[in-house]
C-alpha cells in the first residue's frame, strides 16, 4: 500500500474527515454524556471514562477480542442519542461483528472487520462488503506486533471496499489497540492515518469521528452518486454509469461485463476497470456495445481523449496517419468524473487535497510526507471497439504476429515525433478483424514537449531499464588526458671522463625558472536532465516479446503425440527466469547491459523447440544496447538516427516468429493441464474390454428412487444377457464376435 502519511488527530479531524453537521457540536455532546440521566446511567462515568469498559481491554479476562470490543457499540449508540441533530436521519449504523474478523493470513473474500458503519439498504438484511461504509479492526494487546496485525487487519479491509465495490472513490477507517485508537483515510493516491490517541479518555475525538460519519452523506462516505448499482441478487451487479464529457452533456451507460479489473488490486495507482457496456437513452438500450474505461489520473496529465484527438490532427505523411488511426481505439466520449449529490453545487471528484497552509509535524514523523499540490482526478474514457486481450489470444503464436504489428505501429508514432511510454501486454488489443490496437495513451508525450513533468511511468515488468533507473546508461567514458612526459633522469653518469672539481669562478648562481600558472579548465557541462526517448519503447516491446517466449513451453508437431514425457526436464529453470525476468530488477539490469551470457543463460533453459527464438532475442538484445550506445554520444541522446530501418528488422524478425510457429501445437504452463492431447493408447486384450464392460454395466444401473430408462433398461439387458460357454473353436469365436458386438 506504500508509505502511510501520519496527522496530528486534530488536523485529521478537522481537515480529512467530513465537515460536521450545522447541528453537531462535540462538545456539547461529551457535556451531554457525562450529565444524561444519574449517575448510574451517563455513558461516561465519574472516572471520566466510557460507562461500556469498567476496565482496559488489555485487562479483561476475555480471550476474544470480538467479546471485549462488543461494548464500543453502545458508545456509538449512546453518542446517536446524544446528537442535538434530532431532525436529520442518520445514514450509517454501527455493526458489531459477533465472530469477529479473522488475523490477516486468514482471511479470504467472506470475511467482515472485526467491526463497520454500514448503510440502511442493505439485502434481505445480510450486510456485504457493498454495504460497509467503515470498516474498524481491534486487538486487546498493544505489543509490536499486535500494532504490526493491526495495520495489516485494517490495510486488507480498506484493499476490499475499494477493490470490489466499483463505486468507491475513498473510504475511511479506524484500529483500537487495547486503549490506542488510530483514525484512518484511504484513497487511489495516498494513505493517512494518525497518531495514536487514548480513545477511553479522549472522548471528544471519539465523538467527532462517528458523528462526522454516522450523518455525512453517501458521496461523503466514498461513494460515487454518477454509477447506480442495479442488483438482482446478492452476486449479479450490473451499473448505470454517468459519463459526463467536456461539453457538459451526460451520457448514461450500462454495464453488460467486466473486461478488466487487475489495476484495483493495488489501492495506490490507478485503479482502472473496463467494462462492455451500452448506451442508455431514456432507459432504453440504444446503439452498439462499446468500451467504458473508469480510472484515476494525474490532474496535470492531459487526457487520453485530448491525446487521441491531437494524434488525429497530427501532420504525417496520409499511408502513416492511416496505420496510426487503424491502430488506435475511437474514442466515443470522455470526461471527468462530476460528483453531484443532488444539495450542493457539482464538483470535480478528486482525491482529498489538503489546504496549503503548512500541515504540522506528527509526534510519529519527523516531516510529513506529503504534497498539497498533486491529487489524481477521476476520469472515464468511452471507446467504440470491443477488442480482446493480447494475453487471451488464441491460437498462442498469433501473438507475434500482432507484437510485429505494434512495431510497424511504434515506427509510425516514432516518425510523428510521439513516444507512448507504457508499451505493456496490457496495453496492446486485438479487434474483431485480427487487427493490432495500441491503447492507453495517458501518458502518451511529443519527444520534444518539455513543458510535462518526465516520470517514472510504465508498467514495471515492462519498463526499459534506463527509465527504471532514472539515467543515461551507455554515455562515452570520459576522456582523460595523459600526464606530460617527464625527461629521463640518472644518478650516476655513465662517461669515463672524471669530473672536474668545481671552483667558485665556476660557479653560477641558478636562474629561478618562470613558472607559467596553469591554464584553468572550464567547468564540466552539466548532464542533461534525462528524458524518455523512442529507444525506451523499442526496449519495452522486446521485454514484452520475451516475455511471452518465456511463456512458451514447448512447441510440437500437431500430428505429434505428446505426453508427460514431452515436457523440458529444465521446465522449472525455464519458469524461474520467467519469473527473475519479469520482477527481479537486478537481473533485468545485467540483460540490458555488456555483460556476457547475461541473457544467453536464461535462453538455455527453453526448450530446445523454442531455443533458436531466444537467441534471435539475444540478438536483439544487443542491437538495442548498441542504439542506445550510438544515441547517447551527443549530449542529447538522437534516437533517430540509432534507430534507423530497427522497427521494419524487429517486425519481420517477429513475423518470421509467426510463421516458424504456425501449424504447431505452442504449449504453455496452462495448456499442459488443458490443451494437451491424449496419447494414442496401445490395444488392450478383450479381458480388459471385457472388464470395462462390466464397469460400465455397474454404472448404468439406476440408484435406487431413479426411474428406469426403457432405452437404458434394454441396453442393459443385452449387456446383462448371460454367456452360455461351449467347447470347440467355433463356439469360442462365436462368443468373441458377439462380445465384441455387444
Amino acid at each position: 500500500m506504500g508509505d502511510c502519511i501520519h496527522l496530528p488527530v486534530e488536523y485529521f479531524l478537522d481537515h480529512v474527515l467530513p465537515p460536521l453537521h450545522s447541528q453537531v457540536n462535540p462538545r456539547a455532546i461529551v457535556d451531554t454524556l457525562k450529565t444524561r440521566g444519574n449517575k448510574s446511567q451517563s455513558a461516561i462515568n465519574r472516572q471520566n471514562r466510557w460507562r461500556a469498559f469498567t476496565q482496559n481491554p488489555a485487562e479483561s479476562p476475555q480471550r476474544d477480542e470480538s467479546h471485549v470490543f462488543k461494548y464500543l457499540a453502545d458508545v456509538v449508540q449512546a453518542i446517536v442519542k446524544a446528537s442535538v441533530a434530532v431532525n436529520v436521519d442518520y445514514i450509517a449504523r454501527f455493526q458489531h461483528n459477533p465472530h469477529g474478523g479473522p488475523d490477516y493470513y486468514e482471511r479470504d473474500r467472506n470475511s467482515l472487520p472485526d467491526a463497520y458503519l454500514h448503510l440502511h439498504n442493505t439485502v434481505d438484511g445480510t450486510v456485504s462488503w457493498m454495504d460497509i461504509a467503515v470498516p474498524g479492526e481491534y486487538k486487546k494487546g498493544c505489543s509490536y506486533t499486535d500494532k504490526q496485525n493491526n495495520v495489516m487487519n485494517i490495510s486488507w479491509s480498506i484493499c476490499e471496499l475499494l477493490r470490489k465495490d466499483p463505486r468507491r472513490r475513498f473510504t475511511y477507517g479506524y484500529s483500537i489497540e487495547n486503549t490506542d485508537m488510530r483514525l484512518w483515510y484511504c484513497d487511489r493516491y495516498r494513505i493517512i492515518t494518525t497518531a495514536p490517541f487514548d480513545f477511553m479518555f479522549e472522548h471528544e475525538s471519539v465523538v467527532h469521528f462517528f458523528a462526522s460519519l454516522i450523518y455525512a452523506r453517501p458521496d461523503q462516505l466514498g461513494w460515487d452518486p454518477s454509477i447506480e448499482l442495479l442488483r438482482d441478487g446478492p452476486h449479479n451487479f450490473q451499473y448505470d454509469i454517468t459519463v459526463t464529457t467536456k461539453d457538459g452533456e451526460k451520457v448514461i451507460y450500462r454495464t453488460l461485463k467486466l473486461l478488466s479489473d487487475l489495476a484495483v488490486n493495488s489501492v495506490i495507482g490507478k485503479g482502472t476497470r473496463i467494462w462492455k457496456v451500452t448506451r442508455l437513452e431514456d432507459g432504453r438500450i440504444s446503439g452498439e456495445t462499446a468500451v467504458l474505461k473508469d480510472s484515476w489520473v494525474d490532474n496535470d496529465q492531459p487526457r487520453e481523449g485530448d491525446t487521441f484527438h491531437e494524434l488525429q490532427n497530427a501532420n504525417m505523411p496520409a499511408e502513416n496517419h492511416k496505420i496510426l488511426m487503424d491502430a488506435l481505439l475511437t474514442v466515443e466520449s470522455y470526461g471527468d468524473v462530476i460528483i453531484d449529490p443532488g444539495r450542493d453545487a457539482a464538483y470535480p471528484d478528486h482525491t482529498i487535497q489538503l489546504p496549503s497552509s503548512p500541515i504540522p509535524k506528527c509526534a510519529t514523523s519527523d516531516s510529513p510526507k506529503w504534497s498539497v499540490r498533486k491529487y489524481k482526478i477521476h476520469h472515464r474514457v468511452v471507446f467504440k471497439e470491443v477488442c480482446t486481450p493480447l494475453r487471451q489470444l488464441r491460437p498462442f503464436q498469433y501473438v507475434f504476429k500482432i507484437l510485429g504489428q505494434i512495431c510497424i505501429v511504434l515506427k509510425v508514432l516514432h516518425q510523428a515525433g510521439w513516444v507512448h511510454r507504457d508499451i505493456s501486454s496490457a496495453n496492446i488489443l486485438v479487434d474483431s478483424t485480427g487487427r493490432a490496437k495500441l491503447i492507453d495513451l495517458e501518458y502518451a508525450k511529443k519527444i520534444d514537449d518539455e513543458s510535462r513533468r518526465e516520470m517514472r511511468v510504465g508498467t514495471a515488468k515492462f519498463m526499459s531499464v534506463e527509465l527504471d533507473r532514472r539515467n543515461y546508461r551507455f554515455r562515452p567514458s570520459p576522456v582523460v588526458s595523459p600526464l606530460p612526459k617527464a625527461p629521463p633522469f640518472d644518478d650516476f653518469s655513465t662517461s669515463r671522463t672524471p669530473t672536474p672539481t668545481p671552483t667558485p669562478d665556476t660557479i653560477r648562481t641558478p636562474t629561478p625558472p618562470i613558472l607559467t600558472p596553469p591554464k584553468e579548465r572550464p567547468p564540466p557541462e552539466p548532464e542533461p536532465p534525462f528524458r524518455y526517448n523512442p529507444i525506451h519503447d523499442f526496449e519495452s516491446l522486446w521485454w514484452v516479446t520475451t516475455f511471452f517466449v518465456f511463456q512458451m513451453e514447448a512447441a510440437f508437431k500437431s500430428a505429434a503425440p505428446l505426453s508427460g514425457q514431452s515436457r523440458s526436464p529444465r521446465l522449472q529453470d525455464q519458469r524461474m527466469s520467467a519469473q527473475r525476468l519479469s520482477h527481479d530488477q537486478d537481473v533485468r539490469f545485467l540483460v540490458m547491459s555488456n555483460r556476457v551470457n547475461a541473457f544467453m543463460k536464461h535462453v538455455h533453459t527453453l526448450h530446445r523447440s523454442i531455443r533458436p527464438i531466444g537467441g534471435q532475442l539475444e540478438t536483439w538484445r544487443a542491437k538495442i544496447i548498441r542504439a542506445y550506445r550510438k544515441a547517447e554520444q551527443t549530449r542529447i541522446p538522437d534516437a533517430t538516427m540509432a534507430m534507423q530501418d530497427l522497427h521494419e528488422e524487429f517486425a519481420k524478425d517477429l513475423f518470421r516468429i509467426f510463421y516458424m510457429l504456425a501449424g504447431k501445437t505452442v504449449m504453455t504452463e496452462e495448456s499442459w493441464i488443458t490443451n494437451e492431447p491424449e496419447a494414442a493408447n496401445p490395444p488392450q486384450e478383450i479381458s480388459s474390454k471385457r472388464k470395462r464392460e462390466d464397469q460400465d454395466e455397474h454404472r448404468d444401473e439406476p440408484e435406487a428412487g431413479e426411474p428406469a430408462d426403457p432405452a437404458r433398461s434394454r441396453k442393459k439387458a443385452r449387456k446383462a444377457r448371460p454367456v452360455v460357454l461351449v467347447d470347440g473353436p467355433a463356439a469360442r469365436t462365436r462368443a468373441r464376435l458377439r462380445a465384441k458386438a455387444r
